[in-house]
């Protein structure tokens, strides 16, 4: 495992958890993290 990917994944639940706080909708929330992860990881 990467230190990027180690890093994504050790950051990815607590980015869930804030936008899930701040904008309701786990399902649209979960999404969105698992886009941006995907994006990033690919760059």
């Amino acid at each position: 495992m990467s230190s990027v990917e180690a890093l994504l994944r050790e950051h990815a639940p607590q980015v869930l958890a804030a936008l899930v706080r701040r904008h309701g909708g786990f399902e649209t929330c979960e999404a969105a993290v698992r886009e941006a992860l995907l994006a990033a990881a690919t760059q």
